[in-house]
């Protein structure tokens, strides 16, 4: 730009030297595309890339540079230092609004104060949190453990049970010198690898199948009718589940091996003809439940491309959960196990009890133990290259398995809600090296594509 104004003044004094009426302006080099200035359209902080955010005009931004922290700053306010994600915040504090962990690059101490109080330059040269023990690292997120750094421990990216590190990004994988065979907790390193495993070269003359290739994160809505329910008899809930999925394209075929890994979930309870009850308990599902849930493959065969009006059907989604899949001969149609019949549970969480441990308070307190399936056909629609929705239809079953007192461990009936529009879910494509921590943040914003929603509308639209 300062040449393309020096040549304009150097032209328009030559023309008042030789008395011409007008000068014509001259440039050089190439013209810059302004979409090449990162200034997109956006909806979160995810859309920009590292080092840019989503401001209030929804559009991509950075207002300073991480090596230029203290000196950009300044002109927007007094004292003022740069976060990961490119906006000007008061020292010592954290950008909440910067959704992606990113891992900030550092030399010594002194250049942490950007992500937090507390956090030092790890043997990485990347910016970690002190510790003293896991208590500590809870700050910093789920997934996270207190773990020897040189001469001082800090807070790293943590695998336990069954090596899953799935939670920070399809990247990372557990290295344990334990092992990590899934039958006791170990305790092991998530380390980030250069490549997804699984992505194939995608080419101009790939099929359509490798379009959907990348990391999504999805809302996925199952609406349960349960009845036999001690003093209320049947309520109606909103299983609201929300997943960091790898679609992974099969090279040489249309087809594509989706991998769940379920990041968190919710119940919602409602009030219709079926159900005259309006949220009588609340149900908490423990972070140990979380972390104990499968990474689950769903096959999807001969993709259409990859365009607004594009519409395809998955195979059959086999989520079972409490249940040892090698003692079953038919997963899909095998009785769950109850609490009469325990051969076939799995103390899936390791927290003592059969199946996994879910909290209720209310009407109804204490802890149930449980095993369930949902077997959902998910009919996608797309909505543009980035966003996909549709209703899911198939069964769904519960049984008790045992509860901390007597009433809760009455045995259920579960079946899905005979509203269509209660089961349902949407998907986002997020960058490469997103996380669970980006895909909850992501729900936890009211506007966002998979933010929880009661029912199915086809009619929404993406955020702007």
């Amino acid at each position: 730009m300062p040449t393309t104004l020096r040549l304009l003044k150097l032209s328009c004094l030559s023309g008042l030297l030789l008395g011409l009426a007008a000068c014509a302006p001259i440039t050089d080099g190439t013209p810059v595309d302004p979409a090449d200035l990162g200034h997109a359209a956006c909806a979160n902080d995810l859309d920009c890339g590292p080092g840019r955010h989503c401001d209030a005009a929804r559009v991509c931004a950075l207002d300073c540079r991480a090596d230029k922290k203290e000196a950009d700053c300044s002109l927007i306010g007094e004292g003022l230092t740069c976060s990961p994600c490119g906006r000007c915040v008061a020292p010592g504090t954290s950008d909440v609004a910067c959704l992606s962990a990113l891992d900030t690059p550092c030399a010594a101490d002194a250049d942490c104060s950007v992500v937090g109080t507390g956090f030092v330059c790890g043997s990485g040269h990347t910016c970690v949190k002190g510790c003293a023990d896991d208590q500590a690292c809870k700050s910093v997120g789920r997934g996270w453990g207190c773990e020897p750094d040189g001469v001082r421990t800090t807070c790293q990216r943590v695998c336990s049970i069954g090596g899953d590190c799935a939670y920070h990004g399809w990247a990372y994988a557990c290295q344990s010198s334990a092992g990590a065979d899934g039958g006791a907790a170990v305790r092991g390193a998530c380390v980030k690898g250069t490549s997804i495993a699984g992505f194939s070269t995608v080419t101009p003359s790939s099929p359509p199948a490798a379009a959907y290739q990348g990391v999504w994160g999805w809302l996925a809505n199952s609406g349960a009718e349960e009845s036999d329910v001690p003093i209320y008899q049947t309520i109606c809930a909103t299983s609201a589940q929300h997943l960091l999925v790898k679609a992974a394209w099969a090279e040489g075929s249309n087809d594509l091996t989706l991998s769940l890994k379920w990041c968190d979930e919710h119940l919602e309870n409602f009030r219709d003809a079926i159900c005259p009850n309006d949220n009588p308990v609340a149900v908490l599902i423990p972070d140990l439940y979380l972390d104990a849930l499968r990474i689950v493959d769903l096959k999807v065969k001969a993709l259409p491309a990859l365009a607004a009006g594009a519409a395809f059907d998955t195979d059959r989604l086999l989520d079972i959960r409490g249940v040892d899949l090698t003692k079953l001969t038919s997963p899909e149609f095998d009785p769950l196990p109850d609490k009469e019949h325990l051969e076939t549970s799995y103390d899936q969480d390791l927290d003592g009890h059969p199946g996994l441990t879910v909290t209720l308070s209310g009407g109804l307190s204490g802890d149930r133990y449980q095993a369930l399936r949902w077997l959902p056909v998910f009919h996608a629609n797309a909505v543009d290259a980035d966003h996909l929705q549709g209703l899911a239809t198939g069964t769904s079953d519960e049984s008790v398995l045992g509860a901390s007192t007597a009433i809760l461990a009455t045995a259920l009936h579960t079946q899905a809600h005979p509203d269509p529009t209660r089961t349902f879910f949407r998907a986002q494509r997020l960058r490469d090296d997103a996380s669970c921590a980006d895909v909850i943040a992501l729900a936890t914003d009211a506007s966002s594509w998979i933010a929880f929603r009661p029912a199915y509308d086809a009619s929404l639209t993406p955020p702007k």
